[in-house]
């Protein structure tokens, strides 16, 4: 049973991949051929029920993309993580549409106050962008920061105006690549 689903979204080629428990990595490529092939880590035995929730996962992701959805309830799997890393994300799924926090503030909200610099290696290596929001978390000194899917940080841009939080200096520069 194939446990992938790829397909071209507002961020680029996109593809979803499921693991036992649930949603395991989400990315975004410019290009179809940066999509190149399972990984070691991708090739377990899916669910049974990988076809339904892959098709699920890409229907909340296409949703969330055109505005129509500001949350996703999925199952997610966190294969492979350190203790460190869940504590992130899972703080990080609780940020709330149209927020953003530092990289200090999440790394508070993980119960790891000062480490806000191992928080951001956490960002950039987030298996399931969008679905944990990575790109609501920005530099507190301004600006928009790094984004490691699709087009880096104009699609943080973008996505960060589609739900209303406009990072200071770069309100309009990602519109006209996505629309």
């Amino acid at each position: 049973m194939k446990n992938t689903r790829t397909w071209h979204s507002p961020l680029g080629w996109t593809r979803i991949v499921a693991g036992r428990e649930g949603i395991r990595r989400v990315e975004f490529h410019p290009k179809k051929e940066e999509l190149v092939g399972t990984s070691q880590s991708d090739s377990c035995a899916p669910s049974k029920d990988a076809r339904q929730l892959l098709q699920e996962a890409a229907r909340q992701i296409d949703a969330y993309l055109a505005g129509r959805a500001r949350a996703f309830d999925l199952p997610l799997e966190f294969a492979g993580l350190s203790a460190f890393s869940r504590r992130v994300l899972l703080a990080l799924a609780k940020i709330p549409y149209g927020t953003t926090v530092s990289y200090g503030e999440l790394s508070r909200m993980a119960g790891s106050a000062g480490a806000a610099r191992a928080v951001g290696r956490v960002m950039a290596a987030n298996p399931l962008p969008i679905i944990v929001p990575c790109h609501r978390v920005i530099p507190s000194s301004g600006g928009i920061g790094g984004y490691s899917g699709g087009e880096g940080s104009l699609s943080k841009c973008w996505l960060l105006e589609l739900e209303g939080s406009v990072a200071a200096g770069f309100s309009g520069k990602a519109d006209s690549a996505y629309r």
